[in-house]
C-alpha cells in the first residue's frame, strides 16, 4: 500500500445532482468549518476528531416523507448543503506505532445470537420483493474500495461511480432498477477506527442512492491506527445495529443504519443469495483469511467456516425445491494477477474444503481489494465458476505495470484463467433470475462505457454461455 501525500487541502464538498423526488426530507442543519488536527506526538497520534462536533442528528424515523419500502430511510429527497471536508491522507496515521497493515485480529460475533441470515424482505418490505418476484428477475449492484482520502479524487473517482449507481436504482424501466448494494469492502480509508470519514467517505457519497446498502469490511475497515482501539467498531456502529436508526456519522444526513447480524452474514433475496465473509486485515500476500488456518493464526476462530458449512448445507436443501443462485462475497480476492497483490492461497484452500464437504460449488466469487477490475473463470467438477474482482469504486485504480496474460481458449477442468482486466472505476450490476446470471462491468470511462465486461451464466448448466462486452441488463 503506497503512502498518499501527506499535504492537506481543505474545499467545499460538491453536491451530486439531486434527483425528482416524491417530497423532501426535512434539512439538517449545516454543520461548520472544519479545525485542523493538532500535531501527534512521537509516541502515538491523539485521540483527536478530523471533524467538528457534528451537528444535530436528524431522527430518520420521524420523517416518514423520506422512508423507503419497509420504512426505512436509504437517501435524501431532497439533498441539503454538504458538511465539511478534511483531506484525510496524512502521513501520521502510517508512522503511528500502533499502525499495522499486517494484522490479524479476532472476529466479532454475530450480534443476539443471530443465525447470521438476513431476507431482503426484513429491509425492504415483502409487497418490494413480491414486485421483484413478478418482474421476474432481481438486480443490484456490488463494488468494493469506494472511499476517498481527498476531495479532488473524490470529485473525479468515487462520485462518478456513486451517480451511475443512483440512475440504476432510478432506471424508468423497473425490472431494470437496481435494489440495493452489496458493498464489498474498504468504506474507509486509510483507517475503519476513524468514525468521523464515515460522513465524507460514506454518507455524502450515496446520499441520493435510495436503496439498502449492504456490506462486508475490508481490510482498512479492520485496520487501527490508535492506542487502545477496538478493530471494526466503527463499521459496526453504522452497519450491525439491532434496530434501524440514524447514525451519529453521517451528520444528520437521512440514511438509517443497517441491521446485519454481524460482519459476516447470509443475504437472501428473491433468486439468490450472498454469502458475505470478513477476510481479515493482511493488506497484501498472502491475502485474505477466514480461520485460523491450522493454528497459524490463532486470534480468530473458525467461526466463519463453520457459517460457510452450515449456509451451503441449507442452500443445498432450498435448491432442491427452487433454483437459487449462491453468490460468495469477501473482499481479498481468492485469484488476483501475480503482478498485482496476488491472490489468497489460504482462503482458496478454507472455501474450497467446504466447497468439497458439502458438494455445494457457487455460482459466482465477488471481491475488491486489488484496485482495477479483473474477471476470472475457475473450471471445477464441470462447473464454469466466475471469480470476479471489483476493488474499482473509486480509492486510486492501480494499472498493472505490465499488462496480464487473458485467456482466449476454454479453460482446462482443474483450472483458472484470467479472461478480462480493465484499469477503470466502475461497479457490478448484476442481474439473475431463475434461471440465469449475468454480471456486468458498468465503466464510467466512457472508453468502455457500460457494459464494459459482461458474463451469462446458465445456473443449471453451471456453464459461463456469454462473456465480453455486452448488454449490462441482458439475461439472455
Amino acid at each position: 500500500m503506497a503512502k498518499a501525500n501527506p499535504k492537506k487541502k481543505k474545499a467545499a464538498a460538491k453536491k451530486p445532482a439531486s434527483k425528482k423526488k416524491a417530497s423532501p426530507a426535512p434539512k439538517a442543519s449545516k454543520a461548520p468549518k472544519a479545525s485542523k488536527p493538532s500535531k501527534p506526538s512521537k509516541a502515538s497520534p491523539p485521540r483527536t476528531s478530523h471533524k467538528p462536533a457534528p451537528p444535530p442528528v436528524v431522527n430518520s424515523l420521524s420523517a416518514p416523507a423520506a422512508a423507503g419500502p419497509g420504512g426505512r430511510h436509504f437517501a435524501e429527497l431532497k439533498p441539503v448543503s454538504e458538511g465539511p471536508w478534511t483531506d484525510n491522507n496524512s502521513t501520521t496515521f502510517f508512522n503511528s506505532p500502533y499502525y499495522n497493515k499486517n494484522a490479524v485480529t479476532a472476529v466479532p460475533p454475530m450480534q443476539n445470537g443471530s443465525d447470521g441470515v438476513l431476507t431482503l424482505d426484513e429491509i425492504i418490505g415483502a409487497d418490494a420483493v413480491n414486485k421483484i418476484r413478478a418482474n421476474g428477475k432481481l438486480v443490484f449492484h456490488s463494488v468494493g474500495d469506494t472511499g476517498d482520502t481527498t476531495h479532488t479524487k473524490y470529485e473525479a473517482d468515487e462520485m462518478p461511480v456513486a451517480e451511475m449507481m443512483v440512475n440504476d436504482v432510478e432506471d424508468p424501466n423497473q425490472a431494470n432498477r437496481a435494489a440495493f448494494l452489496f458493498h464489498l469492502g474498504d468504506i474507509i480509508y486509510q483507517f475503519g477506527d476513524e468514525p468521523s470519514f464515515y460522513y465524507e467517505q460514506f454518507y455524502e457519497p450515496y446520499r441520493t442512492y435510495n436503496a439498502p446498502i449492504f456490506a462486508i469490511p475490508g481490510n482498512h475497515d479492520g485496520m487501527t491506527h490508535k492506542q487502545n482501539e477496538t478493530p471494526l467498531q466503527p463499521f459496526l456502529d453504522n452497519f450491525c445495529v439491532s434496530t434501524p436508526s440514524a447514525s451519529p456519522d453521517a451528520q444528520g444526513l437521512i440514511r438509517d443504519r443497517m441491521t446485519q447480524p454481524g460482519v459476516y452474514f447470509t443475504l437472501d433475496a428473491p433468486f439468490v443469495s450472498i454469502i458475505g465473509l470478513y477476510s481479515n486485515v493482511l493488506d497484501g500476500y498472502p491475502g485474505g483469511i477466514i480461520s485460523n488456518y491450522k493454528g497459524k493464526y490463532p486470534a480468530i476462530s473458525n467461526a466463519q467456516l463453520d457459517f460457510l458449512q452450515s449456509e451451503l448445507t441449507r442452500l443445498k436443501a432450498l435448491r432442491a425445491t427452487t433454483n437459487t443462485a449462491i453468490l460468495i462475497a469477501v473482499h481479498h480476492p481468492p485469484y488476483a494477477s501475480a503482478v498485482s497483490k496476488g491472490g489468497s492461497p489460504m482462503l482458496i484452500d478454507d472455501m474450497d474444503k467446504i466447497f468439497n464437504a458439502t458438494g455445494v460449488w457457487p455460482d459466482a466469487v465477488l471481491s475488491g481489494h486489488t484496485h482495477h477490475y479483473e474477471r476470472w473463470t475457475r473450471n471445477v467438477n464441470g462447473h464454469e465458476i466466475p471469480y470476479v474482482v471489483a476493488g474499482c469504486g473509486g480509492y486510486n485504480i492501480k494499472p498493472l505495470r505490465t499488462a496480464p496474460t487473458i485467456s482466449t481458449t476454454a479453460v482446462a477442468p482443474g483450472s483458472q484463467a484470467l479472461r478480462n482486466y480493465l484499469p477503470s472505476y466502475g461497479y457490478l450490476k448484476i442481474s439473475v433470475n431463475a434461471s440465469r446470471l449475468a454480471i456486468a462491468l458498468n465503466s464510467t470511462n466512457q472508453q468502455y462505457g457500460a457494459g464494459a465486461d459482461t458474463v451469462l451464466v446458465d445456473l443449471n448448466a453451471h456453464k459461463i454461455i456469454r462473456e465480453g462486452k455486452g448488454d449490462p441488463n441482458a439475461l439472455t
